[in-house]
């Protein structure tokens, strides 16, 4: 069955299911969270094993960058630990660690250091 999402989310569609929107990779693009313990996150955020740290992609953002780092930053609030990407790397780690990783990206992303041009592994 087809369900069309409106409104920003997130949306509740079972009771262990959330869709969180995260746009910016493109415009539609959505977070699956299960059980408050697993963030699937298709193109939107992976691991980088040699940056040893979460990232997200500039050179691959097809609709807004600005969206993209605004999503990253409302997954501050959600609990999970793990992330599993449609690309890239998985990451595991305590809620409080993902959270300070997660901030760490959002200030890469909006950085200098060149961490927010990473291609997707």
């Amino acid at each position: 069955m087809e369900r069309k999402l409106r409104g920003e989310g997130p949306w509740s569609i079972a009771p262990d299911i959330k869709i969180i929107g995260v746009p910016g990779h493109t415009r539609g693009s959505t977070a699956l969270l299960y059980r408050e313990m697993f963030l699937f996150t298709g193109d939107h955020l992976s691991w980088r094993r040699d940056a040893e740290g979460l990232f997200t992609s500039k050179q691959y953002c097809q609709y807004s960058w600005e969206a993209q780092i605004q999503s990253v930053e409302k997954l501050i609030g959600e609990n999970f630990t793990w992330i599993l990407p449609g690309h890239g790397y998985r990451y595991q780690a305590p809620t409080e660690t993902m959270r300070d990783e997660i901030r760490k990206a959002v200030q890469r992303m909006g950085g200098d250091d060149g961490c927010a041009r990473m291609s997707i592994a």
